[in-house]
């Protein structure tokens, strides 16, 4: 089953919002589902050092902290995904 497929899946069996989903890929397998994932407005974390995968998650993830500084929400109980990317940079470069 294709990735894509098995992500719709789980979506209709878990109570998650689409902008909730989190993908982690590391290949090029991944691109599509890493794609649909941040049309969703989810986040995507490359644990590549393929340089295709990893733009694709870094674009994505500094759209979001760039759309959040415009928003202004403050919103304290949503999860900062710039510093859990910078969190898995820093680690990446350990």
């Amino acid at each position: 089953m294709e990735k894509v497929a098995v992500l719709e899946e789980l979506r209709t069996h878990l109570p998650v919002s689409h902008d909730r989903i989190v993908y982690v890929g590391d290949g090029s397998s991944d691109i599509h589902v890493m794609l649909h994932v941040n049309r969703l407005d989810g986040l995507t974390i490359a644990v590549s050092e393929n340089r295709y995968i990893t733009q694709i998650a870094r674009a994505r993830s500094e759209r979001r902290r760039l759309e959040r500084a415009d928003s202004d929400s403050g919103g304290d109980s949503e999860v900062d995904s710039t510093a859990i990317r910078a969190l898995f940079d820093h680690m990446d470069s350990c």
